[in-house]
């Protein structure tokens, strides 16, 4: 079954994690990988549509101009986005299609679960997010360098797209990209004491207490404790950035 809609994949390593992320996406119409510096090429891939777009900018700095990018390149009227550390599952093909026969929105989200030290999340921030992930091409924009966000002209449903997130498969490499990124969001805004102040504890709290992420045992605190220290890296580094 070919699904009349494109899939988009952005990668800077081709692992085994992005390997099966491009084998669950072997039923769309069309495959565009936007790739830095991984090395994938055409005769790695089984699938007969796909394109690989090499992109000139590492680290990737700005993920709204790419999935922009993909949005303007496409041949199909839908687009479904994924990460290179994601799957999407195989029964969600089918709920895909049917989706797209009986759609009357321009944009759907999808469930994400997270898998974090080899157990799946069911609690907390990363348990069961909501995500835009399939969009129609003409009424769809990316704002935001990082964790850009998809600015959907009409209505946005849900879907039942499931989406498993493997991330990260130690503790340090989830601090290493957490900081990593949180650099990059702070150097883009403006300092705020009350925020630095507030936010972080406040996000502890939110995760680990209000969303229930106690009950994920110790990979829950784990998950709560880098996410506040998120929190706080992204509100230092605008510090430091305005305060040089």
């Amino acid at each position: 079954m070919i699904i009349s809609c494109s899939a988009v994949l952005i990668t800077n390593v081709f692992d085994h994690k992005c390997q099966n992320a491009l084998r669950s996406l072997g039923d769309f119409a069309e495959l565009l990988i936007f790739d830095s510096a991984s090395g994938i090429q055409e005769s790695d891939l089984k699938h007969p549509n796909a394109k690989i777009i090499p992109i000139p900018d590492e680290p990737i700095t700005d993920f709204a101009f790419l999935r922009n990018e993909a949005l303007r390149l496409t041949t199909q009227e839908w687009v479904f986005f994924l990460d290179s550390d994601e799957v999407l599952q195989p029964f969600s093909t089918a709920k895909l299609q049917k989706t797209l026969q009986t759609a009357t929105a321009s944009g759907f989200f999808c469930t994400r679960s997270d898998f974090f030290h080899g157990k799946q999340l069911h609690y907390g921030e990363a348990g069961k997010q909501k995500l835009i992930r399939l969009v129609r091409a003409s009424a769809t924009r990316f704002t935001g360098k990082i964790h850009e966000v998809a600015q959907v002209a009409g209505k946005v449903d849900q879907s039942e797209l499931l989406v498993y997130h493997f991330s990260h498969e130690s503790i340090s490499e989830f601090i290493a990209d957490v900081t990593k990124y949180a650099t990059q969001l702070g150097n883009n805004r403006d300092f705020s004491l009350f925020e630095l102040l507030v936010y972080p504890p406040a996000k502890f709290v939110y995760t680990y207490i209000f969303l229930l992420g106690f009950l994920d045992g110790y990979r829950g605190l784990s998950y709560a404790l880098i996410m506040t220290l998120h929190s706080m890296t992204v509100r230092i580094t605008a510090y430091e950035k305005n305060h040089a």
